[in-house]
């Protein structure tokens, strides 16, 4: 029996939010999008939302998610995304860092990120 993932999204570039959202959904639909932003200003509104996990790309439009998830002190599992290769930097800013994929983000990559988070929560989907 799997349990219904509850997710936010949060991403700047529409068409690479349209992308996640659509390849997500393909991989588990059985998981929900509950929420998406692309601002860092509305990870603590996000989070009120109590999703199981985020999927965030590091560059927003209003700055670097990385650090409002330090200020919220976010312990949710994390995947973080981004364009640009020197971005991994701020990966050692999150303890609870599932993975990283840098963009553009490929099916198996997000298929890859996404086992290793259930392995990581002992999600079972048996």
């Amino acid at each position: 029996m799997s349990k219904n993932i509850r997710y936010i999204l949060l991403e700047d570039e529409h068409i690479t939010a349209l992308g996640l959202k659509r390849t997500a959904s393909r991989l588990r639909p059985e998981w929900s999008l509950i929420g998406e932003s692309d601002c860092s200003a509305d990870i603590p509104r996000m989070l009120s939302l109590t999703p199981d996990f985020i999927l965030s790309d590091i560059y927003l439009c209003d700055g670097e998610s990385t650090d409002m998830f330090q200020k919220c002190s976010c312990t949710l599992p994390i995947i973080l995304l981004s364009g640009y290769p020197e971005a991994h930097e701020h990966c050692k800013k999150i303890r609870n860092l599932i993975t990283y994929i840098e963009k553009p983000v490929a099916h198996t990559d997000l298929e890859h990120a996404f086992c290793m988070l259930e392995y990581a929560m002992g999600w079972s989907y048996t």
